[in-house]
């Protein structure tokens, strides 16, 4: 994924989404995300609501379900979807996780005064369940989480 969020950007255009689109877009999040269901995506990208497409200035675009609601996915521009942190705190983990210390967090988060992304998830700060990790490949998609925290973070 790129730093998709990393410097400045601007919302440059923004359109309504079709009926059409919506549906395609709902497949390929449950394609993509099997935990995910019909029902989980309704609660953040209604079909009773206009669901908007917010273009940015960095090639990324998001979808915004409704009037003053945040994010619920977007488009990193290289044809990858992924969900927001608003969107994981809402419907709960559907995704695998990767756990790491607490102590780890806070080089990962971006720091409050820069725009700028935080350092990357390396594999020495991941907590191995006993079970292992189980098999991953580069590009997999994870969230990242704290132990005894329900709440993803990245």
């Amino acid at each position: 994924m790129s730093n998709c969020f990393k410097g400045d950007f601007k919302v440059t255009t923004q359109s309504l989404m079709g009926k059409a689109e919506l549906k395609k877009l709902h497949s390929m999040l449950i394609g993509e995300f099997p935990l995910l269901s019909k029902k989980m995506i309704e609660k953040v990208l209604s079909s009773k609501e206009d669901i908007n497409i917010l273009k940015c200035s960095n090639g990324t675009a998001l979808y915004v379900s409704g009037e003053g609601n945040p994010p619920a996915f977007f488009d990193d521009g290289f044809g990858g979807v992924y969900p927001t942190l608003f969107t994981l705190w809402r419907l709960g983990n559907f995704m695998p996780t990767l756990v790491t210390h607490p102590q780890v967090s806070k080089f990962v988060l971006p720091k409050e005064s820069q725009r700028s992304a935080g350092a990357d998830m390396m594999l020495p700060g991941v907590i191995v369940p006993p079970g292992g990790l189980g098999e991953f490949a580069a590009k997999d998609i994870r969230t990242v989480m704290i132990p005894d925290n329900p709440h993803a973070f990245g």
